[in-house]
């Protein structure tokens, strides 16, 4: 945020006075305020639900001063990553930019550091987890890759440029997801976030033999008869 400077680094109010959260069922709000001394006011809005990897996030800003204010609104997300490669599935940063899917491999991001387009979603993946952001509105927006110190990868989503007039008020509503590469945990995020889950290769065949796996565990809540019945299913199919 060029226009107002020190937002970067500004340290939030939240507005919950317990130093420790548990949710255990339905969904809560937490929201963390600044006010700056031009007469600008920021919220963070997060919204949780116990029973999901997917949050609501909305950034709110009111305009309290006398200028209109136009700027470009940024999320970064960072994660660490090993200094060398250590399994064959995808490490690194990822985004769904229109109908394509950008996997960038953290060595290479020195050459690919910056990708326009309506981004759907952005994501920084590990091995079996992922933390991504998805904007509500997609819209013509830039992702900026920097390897910081300490093998630390930041993906910085940049909103387009808008004017938030004198004593007005602009939302931005975001979606995250903190958690596993599963379908089933990532599916609810929709915005085909489920493209983040890849078995490489064998993607095509392995992912209908994960959902009769889960089918037949919905029906026999036991994952050894699970794959046995599935084996014996694969083996049929075979012959």
């Amino acid at each position: 945020s060029a226009e107002v400077p020190g937002l970067a680094t500004a340290v939030f109010q939240a507005g919950v006075s317990d130093e420790r959260i548990s949710l255990t069922q339905g969904t809560r709000e937490i929201v963390f305020g600044l006010k700056l001394a031009n007469g600008m006011q920021v919220e963070k809005v997060y919204r949780f639900s116990a029973d999901s990897y997917v949050m609501g996030f909305d950034v709110r800003v009111f305009n309290g001063s006398d200028q209109p204010v136009t700027d470009s609104l940024s999320i970064a997300m960072r994660e660490a990553y090993p200094g060398k490669k250590n399994s064959n599935v995808f490490e690194g940063p990822s985004a769904l930019v229109g109908k394509s899917l950008e996997t960038i491999e953290v060595d290479d991001i020195a050459k690919k550091n910056t990708l326009t387009g309506k981004i759907i979603w952005v994501a920084l993946q590990s091995r079996y987890f992922a933390t991504s952001l998805i904007p509500l509105k997609e819209e013509e927006a830039s992702l900026r890759l920097t390897v910081l110190p300490g093998h630390v990868v930041e993906a910085q989503y940049d909103s387009p440029e808008q004017v938030i007039d004198p004593n007005s008020r602009q939302s931005f509503e975001y979606q995250l997801f903190f958690g596993p590469k599963d379908i089933n945990a990532v599916r609810p995020a929709g915005h085909q976030l489920e493209q983040i889950v890849d078995f490489g290769m064998f993607d095509i065949l392995a992912k209908p033999c994960l959902w009769l796996l889960n089918f037949i565990y919905g029906v026999i809540p036991n994952y050894g008869v699970a794959i046995i019945i599935l084996t014996i299913l694969t083996k049929i199919l075979l012959w």
